[in-house]
């Protein structure tokens, strides 16, 4: 039985004001995580993803054997699967809500699950279904979910050259695109909670003509959200399964 990522299967596109995909108040009590540690997979419980919370189902072992592949193919390899490839606002979501219950009743748990995605990041570069679409003339796109019925597209002024994720760079409204949250430095503290390291976004400038597609990609010995990933590259990638919460 397959397992959709997102549920009711849509697309939207947040062309022009991005603020609009922050939610205008947390609907989720951070406290209200429960952690469960099932057959194959950790699950989630309360997660806040895309103006909704869900569940969220992250496969103990990597995806093919921990094999790399590119991000179309990956597309190809879990589309008649349980799983699918996590795009970076899904990670950064369950990253987050880590985070905030890592002195919870469950934090046991929580530092499991933490030390998964730390091993991942810290010994590869994990792939995302997240594709960034550099234009020469007018606005970038962020695409999640790419090449399937789930894609989401959010426009953004996202090229430009590489830098810390801190609110020196600016980021903000690049960083609501590409994770979901304009609070860079929490954004920061989380990946440094994960990592231990300083978080560093390394991305395009402005192509001179046409465009250029590139994969979203985390991890690395200094880690990095990789916006410039070549799209005929292959990394590993861990599997997810999202459900959406009756409230």
């Amino acid at each position: 039985m397959n397992t959709n990522i997102s549920g009711d299967k849509k697309k939207s596109n947040f062309d022009d004001n991005l603020a609009d995909y922050v939610p205008k108040k947390k609907i989720i009590d951070p406290g209200n995580l429960c952690v469960r540690d099932l057959d194959g997979r950790y699950v989630l419980n309360g997660v806040e993803y895309d103006h909704e919370v869900v569940s969220v189902g992250w496969s103990k072992e990597l995806l093919d054997g921990g094999k790399s592949h590119t991000q179309k193919k990956w597309t190809e390899l879990v589309k008649d699967t349980k799983f699918r490839i996590a795009s970076a606002d899904l990670y950064f979501a369950s990253l987050l809500i880590l985070y905030k219950n890592q002195n919870s009743s469950q934090a046991h748990l929580v530092e499991k699950v933490r030390q998964l995605f730390a091993k991942d990041f810290n010994e590869n570069w994990m792939m995302t279904s997240t594709r960034l679409s550099y234009k020469h003339q007018g606005r970038d796109e962020v695409i999640h979910n790419y090449g399937s019925l789930e894609s989401r597209a959010l426009k953004s002024n996202f090229a430009g050259n590489h830098c810390y994720v801190d609110e020196i760079g600016g980021l903000g409204n690049n960083m609501i695109a590409l994770l979901g949250s304009n609070d860079l430095n929490e954004v920061s503290e989380v990946f440094k909670w994960i990592t231990g390291k300083r978080t560093y976004l390394r991305r395009l400038n402005k192509p001179t003509t046409g465009s250029l597609e590139r994969a979203v990609v985390f991890g690395g010995y200094y880690f990095s959200i990789i916006a410039s990933g070549s799209i005929s590259s292959g990394w590993p990638a861990r599997g997810v399964v999202v459900v959406r919460e009756n409230l």
